[in-house]
């Protein structure tokens, strides 16, 4: 009898594939979706469905590239299609001939984003075309994507409304490439006028005693081995820079001006700029630097290659564990920045030395406030520095936590010995 298509019935075929040629198990919920095993052990949904008196069966696509549940999606919508009279068999081999989103999206891939794009772009860009945007529109031939087809995409992921928006975005983005490449007339964009969700602005800026009960967390931790003690390291140097996590991994002591007091990053997010740091950064750097008994390029560097830089779930892995030891539900590595602007700002510093703090491409890589950043920037820096170290050690602070008699560089901590 057939029965519910899931995972399950995927991993049973697959332990047990067919002798010779294939084999099919239809579900017993979708009229004519079913999912297809090999000799060779390879799966694929398939839809069978009856046009004009004429059985066709259609591949949907592969597993594990599409999951069960978009492809029963998708098999739903193709019946629908069948149920209007058309013949999705039919349009797909048209659409060899005629370019679907598809294609749209794989000469996106290679003609723009892996052009124009950095790396860790190029892979959001590719998680959302093959996880939300293929299987949805993937089959529709180009010239026939309307605006409601882009609304009910939307729509379908209204409850995480920030990812929604940037599937709606980068959508946009390829169809005015299509009409750029000629593909569609121009202003066709079907983007056009589909309303973005709200979005709330996030800003999760620790308290005094949250970063107490980090201080506290961090001395506490114990060693997990040599990649424990460079995350540790890793990510009290976030705290201490504001610097976004991939240029933290990907830092090398060459970029390291020590005289100057900043980092002179050859490219980033926002491109190459300069990042200043404050006395307790100083510090952890030279003392890393001390402890350093190999030739690696990175200041934080991966166990097991040493010429690698340091994995970022291992980064990731260990925030977890200190984050609970702390009691911090819901923290993100990215607030460290956050607490770094907000602390600066409540501080008194204004705007242009806040975002200079933060190298923020928008004015702190440009000429135009780079001439302010020195002095006043260091002097910030060390201000921050001073006021979070003592957070760490010693709670909330009864003002700013900044004493103008506090250690000197040499006797602030690194990540493990002194927190």
């Amino acid at each position: 009898m057939p029965a519910k298509i899931t995972e399950q019935t995927i991993r049973r075929l697959k332990a047990a594939p067919p002798a010779a040629g294939n084999v099919v198990d239809w579900d017993s919920d979708v009229t004519g979706f079913g999912v297809r095993v090999t000799k060779a052990g390879s799966v694929s949904f398939v839809l069978r469905y009856v046009q004009r008196g004429r059985e066709r069966r259609l591949t949907l696509g592969k597993h594990p590239d599409l999951s069960v549940g978009a492809a029963r999606t998708m098999a739903i919508e193709l019946r629908g299609d069948v149920a209007r009279g058309q013949d999705p068999l039919a349009e797909r081999k048209k659409g060899h001939r005629t370019p679907n989103v598809r294609m749209l999206c794989e000469r996106y891939m290679e003609e723009h984003a892996k052009i124009r794009k950095k790396p860790s772009s190029i892979a959001e860009d590719k998680r959302l075309i093959e996880k939300k945007i293929k299987p949805h529109l993937g089959s529709l031939r180009l010239d026939s994507v309307v605006r409601t087809d882009i609304i009910d995409l939307h729509t379908r992921y209204a409850a995480t409304p920030y990812e929604s928006n940037r599937v709606l975005a980068l959508l946009s983005k390829m169809f005015n490439l299509a009409e750029v490449w000629g593909l569609r007339p121009d202003g066709s964009n079907p983007c056009r006028h589909v309303k973005k969700y709200p979005e709330r602005k996030r800003n999760g800026a620790f308290s005094a005693d949250e970063l107490r009960r980090l201080g506290d967390a961090m001395r506490a931790s114990a060693t997990n081995g040599p990649d424990d003690d460079t995350a540790l390291s890793a990510l009290l140097f976030l705290l201490l820079t504001g610097c976004r996590l991939s240029e933290a991994r990907l830092l090398q002591w060459s970029w390291i001006r020590w005289d100057d007091g900043f980092i002179a990053y050859p490219d980033s997010k926002t491109g190459p700029k300069t990042h200043y740091f404050g006395l307790a950064a100083d510090a952890l750097l030279r003392r890393l630097w001390d402890k350093r008994r190999d030739a690696s390029p990175f200041v934080f560097p991966a166990i097991k290659d040493r010429q690698a830089p340091l994995p970022t779930p291992t980064i990731q892995h260990a925030w977890q564990r200190l984050r609970k030891a702390a009691g911090l539900d819901g923290k993100r590595i990215h607030d460290f920045r956050h607490t770094r602007g907000t602390w600066a700002a409540a501080s008194g510093a204004n705007a242009f030395l806040v975002r200079d703090a933060l190298a923020h491409r928008n004015v702190g890589t440009t000429d135009r406030y780079v001439r302010i950043a020195a002095d006043p920037l260091r002097r910030l820096n060390d201000e921050l520095d001073k006021a979070f170290m003592s957070a760490m050690r010693q709670g909330p602070p009864a003002d700013a936590g900044v004493d103008d008699d506090d250690a000197t560089a040499a006797q602030w901590p690194t990540a493990r010995d002194a927190a």
